[in-house]
Order: C-alpha cells, then structure tokens, then sequence
C-alpha cells in the first residue's frame, strides 16, 4: 500500500465523520426551523410577558450556538487531517528525494 492509497484510506473515513457532523448541523438547524414555525403558529398575544419571550429567544439561540459549534468542530477536524496529510505526503516525498540521492 502506497503513501497515497494510505491517505485516500484516511480521508475516507474523516469523510464520513465529517458527514455526520454536517448531519448533525442539518438536524439542529432544522430544529431551529421548527421551533421557529411553532412560536410563529402560536403567534404570543401581545399581552404575554417579556419572560416568555425571553425564554424562546435563549432557546433558539442555544440551538442555533450548538449548531454552529458543530459546524465549526466538523471544519476544524476536517483541516487538522488535511494539515496531517500534507505532513505525512511531504515526509515521504522527502525520504524519496533523499534515498535517491545517496543512491547517485
């Protein structure tokens, strides 16, 4: 198996786990929709206090900041592995450059 082969191998399951962490980004941004939809269907009376409010707002903002976090966990996993990849892909074109040249 080659330097190259190795690292598709990697990337390929990185891949996946970077799938499933926009997944799960997709699923609480889709929260957040329904949440939304749900407060604008039950339209608050005027007369409802400003903590309700309140509450609703802090709710959709911590799901909102979880989904954000996600998205910024999967990204940054996501550049770790390629910064890796780099790493390992230029160590071996270096040992190769080396080998030759104590070769000639």
């Amino acid at each position: 198996m080659n330097a190259t082969h190795s690292s598709e191998l990697r990337k390929g399951i990185k891949t996946l786990s970077l799938r499933e962490k926009i997944f799960e980004l997709h699923d609480a941004v889709k929260t957040l929709q329904t949440k939304q939809t749900k407060i604008e269907k039950s339209a608050l009376p005027k007369s409802s206090d400003t903590s309700t409010r309140l509450d609703t707002l802090e709710s959709n903002t911590s799901v909102l900041k979880q989904a954000i976090g996600t998205f910024a966990d999967a990204v940054s996993d996501e550049i770790e592995e390629l910064q890796r990849g780099l790493i390992e892909e230029m160590d071996s074109k270096v040992a190769r450059l080396e080998h030759r040249i104590e070769e000639l």
